[in-house]
C-alpha cells in the first residue's frame, strides 16, 4: 500500500519540512507498514483533478490505479476507512491463483 500526502507552503509550492517530519515520525511511531510519498504536485492542481472541494479528504485506488472510494469532510479512519480497505484486501487475496 502506498500513500500520498498533498499539503504545501504557498510561497514556496512545496510541502513544509516540519509536514514532512510530522509525517514520517506518525507513520513511524504506529508501525505502519507501508510506503508514504509526499506530493510535488501543487494542492489545487490535484484538487482539480480530482474534483475535491473541501479537505480532509482521502482517496483510496487500487493496484491498477482505479478509484474504489472516496472520502471527504468528515470520516473516521478506523470506522470509515479500514473497513473498506480489509474489504479490498480480502478481494485481492481472493483473486490469486493458488499455489499447487
Amino acid at each position: 500500500m502506498i500513500t500520498w500526502n498533498v499539503d504545501f507552503v504557498a510561497e514556496t509550492g512545496l510541502p513544509s519540512d516540519s509536514l514532512i517530519k510530522r509525517v514520517t515520525s506518525r507513520l513511524k511511531k504506529k508501525q505502519v507498514n507501508l510506503e508514504h510519498r509526499i506530493v510535488a504536485t501543487p494542492t489545487e492542481k490535484v484538487l482539480g483533478a480530482y474534483e475535491l472541494f473541501s479537505l480532509p479528504a482521502l482517496l483510496l485506488f487500487d493496484g491498477d490505479g482505479a478509484l474504489i472510494q472516496r472520502f471527504t469532510g468528515k470520516f473516521s479512519i478506523e470506522t470509515d476507512v479500514r473497513p473498506v480497505v480489509e474489504a479490498e484486501v480480502a478481494k485481492r487475496k481472493k483473486m490469486q491463483p493458488k499455489s499447487p
